[in-house]
């Protein structure tokens, strides 16, 4: 076993002219060498990953109502049929939104499955699913549950509500092209209403880039939403199931004017090299030196027995 242990030892040392190997530097090599490989595996590991670094900067993309930016939606309305429904569009500056075409919106109707409130017996509510295009400016997107009315119109015409007629499951709400990994804050997302009036989610967009360690930045949208209740002011006391608010829910969105940045960044090659060049050298450098110290004071020791 000794000399099996001898022949790994690569510290030779010296003894009255003769380079001779020991049993206890056969261990330090074995245990250097370990040491070495798994340390080299931490450095390949560590130069494999890729590291993902954002920061802000100013969005210089002028604003733009050429631009079409996808609003995509995917919402349940358990307690309100698909004929019901109606959907309104329109942005800050005053011009009219005709991106909603009618084939981009599927009503399909809901039998109670896809949310925990369930429509009365013997009715179905509604699905709607489909993508809104909007340029990037602020603008209101609504989806009225009752009467069409015009947008500019609605806070004034009084409809007839029912018992949490607005309430809603949201499966998916995102703005930009749909990522499957990606997590939305509004999906899955089930509003019951206390009260009577329309629902408001305020939409904080933020536009992103991703510029991956091969190809071209991807851009995309990233939001924050608050979510509020109005409820509208009665007719007369004795007509509680009326409001001069009209029913639906509003998503009112905004392009703030910076932009995060995703970059997927990784050790250089040549870093990496150098990395494991100075874990190789440092550790068979101290073996030398830790086999020397442990070979004079067994010599030390053996002149003194």
């Amino acid at each position: 076993m000794d000399v099996f242990k001898r022949a790994l030892d690569f510290n030779v040392k010296g003894s009255e002219s003769v380079q001779v190997r020991t049993a206890m530097g056969g261990l330090v090599t074995m245990a250097s060498a370990g040491l070495c490989f798994l340390l080299l595996v931490s450095e390949l590991l560590s130069f494999s990953r890729v590291e993902i670094v954002n920061h802000m900067t100013v969005d210089s993309t002028a604003p733009s109502l050429e631009t079409t930016i996808p609003i995509n939606f995917h919402i349940t309305f358990p307690l309100v049929k698909c004929k019901d429904i109606s959907f309104d569009a329109e942005s800050t500056r005053g011009d009219a939104v005709v991106y909603l075409a009618s084939q981009d919106v599927r009503k399909t109707p809901a039998t109670g499955a896809e949310s925990s409130l369930r429509p009365p017996e013997g009715q179905t509510g509604c699905t709607v699913e489909g993508t809104l295009f909007t340029g990037k400016v602020a603008g209101e997107f609504r989806i009225n549950l009752g009467e069409d009315v015009p947008l500019q119109l609605a806070p004034m015409v009084a409809v007839e509500f029912k018992t949490n007629y607005t309430a809603h499951k949201i499966h998916h709400f995102s703005v930009g092209e749909r990522k499957e990994n990606k997590i939305y804050p509004l999906d899955g997302l089930e509003t019951i209403p206390d009260g009577e009036g329309h629902y408001l989610y305020n939409l904080r967009i933020i536009p992103t880039v991703e510029q991956p360690l091969y190809g071209s930045p991807e851009h995309n949208f990233e939001f924050a939403f608050q979510e509020s209740l109005h409820k509208g002011t009665r007719l007369s006391p004795g007509m509680t199931a009326l409001t001069l608010s009209a029913p639906g829910i509003h998503f009112f969105y905004e392009f703030y004017p910076v932009m995060v940045e995703y970059t997927h960044q990784r050790t250089p090659f040549l870093q990496f090299v150098t990395q494991a060049l100075a874990v190789v050298g440092g550790i068979f450098t101290m073996s030398n030196i830790l086999d020397s110290i442990l070979y004079q004071s067994a010599r030390v020791m053996k002149k003194m027995a």
